[in-house]
């Protein structure tokens, strides 16, 4: 594989498992799936909200940026949206999952799915 998409996955996974804002996080996970009857229920939410709260927008031309959970959360307090790309909404979305505990019945799910 490609080293530098080894070396972005890889600082990725760290950004996931060590931002500071796993209790923010965590709050806002649980407000989306209040009434959601199971994880199914609630992936759709969280996905549904971040997909409502994230635009779209590429990295600078030659840089590959990896933003924090924190620093988007930091650009929808200030001003109601954040902006990132697919690795920025990826770090979203495993930070949400990993708060809300089924990050592991996702991971099972996709491969299950990947080597049917």
């Amino acid at each position: 594989g490609d080293p530098g998409a080894r070396y972005t996955l890889a600082g990725m996974k760290n950004v996931v498992m060590s931002h500071k804002c796993k209790t923010e996080i965590k709050a806002i996970c649980e407000k989306l799936t209040v009434g959601a009857k199971n994880d199914e229920q609630k992936v759709q939410a969280v996905l549904r909200w971040a997909t409502a709260v994230l635009k779209y927008e590429k990295d600078p031309p030659d840089q590959e940026l990896v933003k924090s959970p924190c620093r988007i959360l930091r650009e929808l307090n200030a001003v109601g949206r954040a902006t990132g790309d697919c690795d920025d909404y990826s770090v979203l979305l495993a930070s949400c999952f990993k708060e809300m505990g089924i990050a592991k019945a996702i991971e099972r799910n996709f491969r299950n799915f990947l080597y049917r």
